[in-house]
């Protein structure tokens, strides 16, 4: 997989972290996954990336199958709509969202999110770790 393809994928669990001190401060935050989209961002990869990825169909077509997250553009801003519009999610934050619902704890698979990414001690590390790195911080 191309390198620009790889840095969206591989960021996923650091903001998931990140999810949890945000909901903490003034704002509330959600984090969610659309999906593997084939998108624009699809054009930094050639054709045996994709198929090596599985993304297209033998005719060369994105592979549309959303059980196993590959969706079109429509189903993956399912949930980014959902998110923005749900009313059970009123008031609440640092949750991560997938296929239009709060994604459950997991250890295994390629869905949920891993007990790790949900540690509200490794959060608040991250939180400060940011905080010094960037000079911001949201209680300012």
């Amino acid at each position: 997989m191309g390198c620009e393809v790889r840095a969206k994928h591989e960021g996923k669990p650091r903001r998931d972290k990140e999810a949890i001190p945000l909901s903490q401060k003034p704002a509330a935050s959600l984090d969610l996954h659309p999906g593997s989209i084939l998108g624009n961002l699809a054009k930094h990869a050639s054709r045996e990336e994709l198929e090596a990825y599985g993304a297209l169909n033998p005719d060369g077509t994105p592979l549309i199958d959303p059980a196993n997250d590959k969706k079109n553009f429509a189903q993956g801003a399912a949930t980014t709509v959902w998110c923005a519009t749900a009313p059970e999610l009123e008031g609440i934050g640092g949750v991560y969202c997938e296929d239009c619902d709060i994604a459950p704890i997991e250890t295994e698979g390629r869905f949920g999110v891993r007990p790790y990414a949900a540690d509200p001690e490794l959060a608040e590390a991250l939180w400060a770790e940011s905080v010094r790195l960037t000079g911001a911080d949201l209680k300012d």
